[in-house]
């Protein structure tokens, strides 16, 4: 996940799909058959505290491609 934002912030994003530029970015976690719980907890406590690392805080601040970051997770169950 370190790696989506990171293409965020540096502007890999941005020059594959040009219209991002400057606009919020949504980190979605898609998982399927996991234990929900565990995921759910660790998923939680990474997005709450990415962005209170002051490289990432600071990244963020500092990037003319996104706006904001925002964390989205769902499950789902493959028979």
């Amino acid at each position: 996940m370190y790696g989506c934002i990171d293409a965020a912030l540096d502007g890999q994003l941005a020059e594959s799909f040009p219209d991002s530029k400057g606009k919020r970015v949504i980190v979605q976690l898609d998982c399927y058959n996991v234990p929900r719980a565990e995921v759910e907890d660790f998923f939680q406590r990474f997005s709450s505290g990415v962005l209170t690392l002051e490289d990432y805080r600071e990244a963020l601040e500092r990037s003319e491609f996104v706006e904001g970051l925002g964390f989205n997770i769902s499950f789902d169950n493959i028979h």
